[in-house]
């Protein structure tokens, strides 16, 4: 694996961290990106990583920077 890529256990660790610190639930932030709340759950679990356009739209709402 690419050391310079975070695995997917840290990914969703820095998503759920981001969307926490703007006080929004799963729920919250599914709705905003218009995906299910299962998906983002995943993401956070560590299950399945973000697609490239599926990661802008977490950049965009999560008012993080790319590779946060």
């Amino acid at each position: 694996m690419n050391n310079l890529m975070p695995d997917k256990h840290e990914i969703g660790r820095r998503i759920a961290q981001a969307r926490k610190d703007l006080n929004l639930t799963q729920t919250q932030l599914a709705n905003l990106l218009g995906f299910g709340k299962s998906r983002l759950s995943n993401w956070e679990m560590g299950w399945r990583t973000p697609k490239l356009n599926e990661a802008k739209l977490l950049e965009k709402h999560l008012q993080v920077a790319a590779g946060f």
